[in-house]
């Protein structure tokens, strides 16, 4: 592809994501909402922390409860998405002051959602089984899929942040993007002092945060919003801008590290579950009893069976387990005992 017909390809993909050119209007706008200029800091501010210190109320309320509802309610008041993409908007437009603004606009919103979670479950009548708990669970082992979420929930928010025509995409942004949750499962963690899930979903908000970043960056460098924005007075160089892009990469790349091995360990886990399971099936076969349940996982193989009778041996699963990896694992057989009554007889 020669460099005309690359020139074309940017101009015609612009054109797809912004619909035609972005207005000085929409700049402006676009600038305050993001937090890169602050013009009534006290109806900003105060709004942005309200909304922080409600949302994580609320998510961690829906924690407690397992709510998935109550948390996307929370997703929903969370204004932590503005300020992400407004520092990748700074950098875009070469606005150093916007970006530091931005950046401790989001910092200090995610530490207040940390400590409004502890502060939350420490007053809270139930406590949070952070062993069971379905919520914390889903977010202290952070995925690939969490990933590639998060870059297409970044690349919806900035193309809606700039296109009027769009705006009831922001709901659903909002939701998938999931913020705070995450951060408030570091906090909820943190109060029951269990470090490797609080580090686990850390991780997971960290990956949205990037992904964030990135697919803001995208999308700002290729608009002419940055031509439009007006431009602090201590305007950032060109090496500096293209330092802070590849940190930000880099950053991703690194934060990609434990998501891959997390995914390939769900997917060899799966694996051996189900040649776990097709063995119990053989082992339970000419028995009274049938499968309910099987998890393999911390190297231990976990069976839960139900039915009347004797129980088949746990040396003959052993041995029909076979496979070497599954073979050498601890095995825990729980059995729930059936007993059926023939009214007939009775």
């Amino acid at each position: 592809m020669s460099i005309f017909e690359a020139g074309s390809f940017l101009k015609i993909l612009a054109a797809a994501l912004f619909g035609g050119t972005v207005s000085s209007r929409s700049v402006a706008e676009v600038e305050e909402s993001t937090f890169v200029t602050v013009k009534s800091p006290l109806r900003q501010y105060t709004s942005y922390a309200w909304r922080i210190v409600l949302s994580a109320v609320i998510a961690t309320g829906g924690i407690a409860v397992s709510s998935p509802a109550v948390i996307i309610g929370a997703m929903l008041v969370a204004p932590l998405m503005s300020p992400m993409l407004g520092t990748t908007f700074a950098l875009a437009s070469s606005n150093w002051r916007g970006i530091v603004r931005t950046l401790l606009v989001t910092l200090l919103g995610s530490l207040a959602c940390i400590i409004v979670a502890m502060l939350v479950t420490a007053i809270m009548p139930v406590s949070i089984d952070v062993e069971t708990n379905s919520e914390v669970l889903s977010r202290i082992t952070p995925r690939i899929a969490d990933l590639i979420v998060a870059l297409a929930s970044g690349l919806m928010a900035a193309i809606a942040l700039v296109r009027d025509d769009i705006p009831d995409a922001l709901a659903g942004v909002a939701i998938a993007a999931a913020l705070v949750p995450p951060l408030c499962v570091v906090g909820v963690c943190l109060y029951y002092q269990d470090l490797s899930s609080s580090l686990g979903a850390l991780t997971l908000f960290l990956a949205n945060y990037f992904a964030i970043q990135v697919m803001g960056l995208v999308v700002f460098f290729e608009s002419d919003l940055r031509k439009k924005a007006r431009a602090s007075r201590e305007a950032i160089t060109r090496r500096t801008k293209v330092v802070m892009t590849a940190c930000i990469l880099v950053a991703l790349g690194l934060v990609c590290i434990p998501l891959v091995h997390a995914s390939a360990e769900i997917v060899r886990n799966d694996e051996l579950r189900q040649s776990a399971s097709k063995a119990a099936d053989d082992w339970l076969a000419e028995s009274g009893f049938r499968l309910k349940a099987i998890d393999v996982a911390n190297g231990e193989v976990s069976i839960t069976i139900a039915g009347d009778g004797e129980v088949p041996s746990a040396e003959e699963l052993q041995s029909a387990l076979g496979d070497d990896e599954l073979g050498g694992k601890k095995v825990r057989i729980t059995v729930l005992r059936e007993l059926t009554i023939d009214k007939a007889q009775a």
